[in-house]
């Protein structure tokens, strides 16, 4: 009987896991997508370049253009709504893309996806 509570025990546990892991996940995105409305009209193209590197494309348009980078990115974040605790959270994205303004090299908007 002891032996089924410690095995029932152990599921409940790997279960909970998994959940706690699913929701950090999602508070990280948001914190990321947080971070990006926060930086419009405020982050310029080189402090974008100093924060994930150089971009993998740049397509030019008229009075702006968009860089794209893949893969991971990491941005400061508060990494839990119940502490204080704060680091850097990395995010794994297929395309980040950012578009600025020609003139004043500010971020204008941004997108994620394929």
């Amino acid at each position: 009987m002891n032996k089924i509570r410690f095995i029932l025990l152990g599921v409940f546990l790997v279960a909970g896991c998994a959940g706690i892991g699913e929701r950090k996940t999602q508070v990280e995105r948001t914190d990321f997508s947080n971070y990006l409305n926060q930086q419009k009209n405020v982050m310029t193209y080189d402090q974008a370049i100093k924060e994930w590197g150089l971009p993998g494309r740049v397509t030019q348009s008229i009075g702006f253009f968009v860089a794209t980078w893949s893969g991971e990115l990491q941005i400061p974040s508060t990494l839990s709504e119940d502490t204080a605790t704060r680091g850097v959270v990395v995010i794994q994205t297929r395309n980040l893309q950012l578009a600025f303004d020609k003139e004043t090299q500010k971020m204008l908007y941004w997108r994620t996806g394929g």
